[in-house]
């Protein structure tokens, strides 16, 4: 089976916090998965990340993106997020176990709003619901995970604009951090807002803001690439809004 490498890009200047000082670098599965995977697939990469070299040369992170809890699976008492059981058998701490006894790092994605964009459940706000996230990063810090990817899709309830969301998400990402003395990336993909290069930053460790390359699981759209290179390019030059931070668009 092929290995999906996928580089993550971060800010020059970013999120000050211990993590990602250098490109983060490594497997996930959306590109190629999309929901199709489980706990013995991420297994079988970690293997071979290893088996292969790649791991020796930086590739280290194994990012679990998207279909992990079914919408609204949380303990009744606690809260806690309770993980699809059948794609992860062993929960995913143990899942995360495993990657560390690879020399790997754990990624693990969420949304900055109730539903991730498969219609998942999400760390942030909804209609009629508050916010999760001081709970949900703490317990990815607890499960062993290094890094937290948060996208952005559905309706958070009340209206918050994008840097409202992910200033949340940060600061709970960093008392979890701070919480569990565990060292987290955190990787913002606002690919809805626009222009958050300009305040992005001093908020996560790496960010993208371009959309998908592919609709189709493992068929990446060329064009789609291209697009994104070119804004990438474009947005590289725009200037800041906050001075002493260069602007990105990665």
């Amino acid at each position: 089976m092929s290995l999906l490498i996928l580089a993550f890009l971060p800010q020059i200047l970013s999120l000050n916090n211990g993590a990602a000082l250098t490109p983060p670098m490594g497997f996930a599965n959306w590109n190629n998965f999309q929901c199709d995977y489980d706990d013995a697939l991420f297994r079988e990469m970690a293997d071979a990340m290893v088996s292969t070299g790649l791991s020796s040369k930086g590739y280290e992170y194994m990012l679990v993106q998207e279909c992990i809890v079914p919408l609204g699976s949380r303990d009744p008492t606690t809260g806690v997020l309770i993980p699809n059981s059948t794609k992860f058998p062993h929960g995913l701490a143990d899942l995360a176990a495993y990657f560390h006894s690879k020399g790997l790092k754990a990624g693990i994605y969420t949304d900055v709003m109730s539903k991730t964009c498969a219609g998942y459940e999400g760390s942030g706000p909804g209609p009629n619901q508050t916010s999760h996230w001081p709970l949900d990063a703490l317990t990815f810090a607890q499960w062993g995970f290094d890094m937290i990817e948060a996208d952005v899709c559905g309706d958070s309830g009340d209206g918050e604009t994008g840097l409202e969301l992910y200033t949340h998400a940060s600061a709970a990402i960093m008392a979890a951090q701070a919480a569990t003395n565990r060292t987290i990336a955190f990787y913002a993909c606002d690919w809805a807002d626009g222009r958050v290069w300009e305040w992005m930053p001093e908020i996560a460790n790496l960010f993208r803001d371009t959309s998908d390359i592919q609709s189709v699981a493992g068929q990446c759209n060329f064009e789609r690439i291209l697009k994104n290179f070119d804004g990438t390019v474009v947005n590289s030059g725009t200037p800041p809004r906050k001075p002493g931070v260069p602007g990105t668009g990665m």
